[in-house]
């Protein structure tokens, strides 16, 4: 059977009609991913277990700081390419 009708009922959309082209989807994913309920094992140490996924995104981020993205680049008055 089709996913079409199921979705209907659902209410659900297609990742393609969540903005022109899809383009919102990863925000309306990262919305729901928000909002949705925190389940931390009972003998877990919570605040590490939140801590944790944000621990290792920032070095991940920090090191896309500085991959260049454009073509030439100046920094204190010297240009890279």
């Amino acid at each position: 059977m089709s996913a079409k009708p199921w979705q209907g009922f659902r209410c659900a959309l297609d990742p393609n009609r969540a903005g022109p082209g899809g383009l919102l989807q990863p925000i309306a994913d990262a919305v729901k991913l928000i909002f949705k309920e925190v389940l931390v094992p009972a003998k877990a140490d919570k605040l590490m277990f939140i801590l944790a996924p944000v621990i290792t995104a920032i070095p991940a981020l920090i090191i896309l700081g500085v991959v260049p993205v454009g073509g030439w680049s100046q920094v204190f008055g010297r240009q890279w390419r």
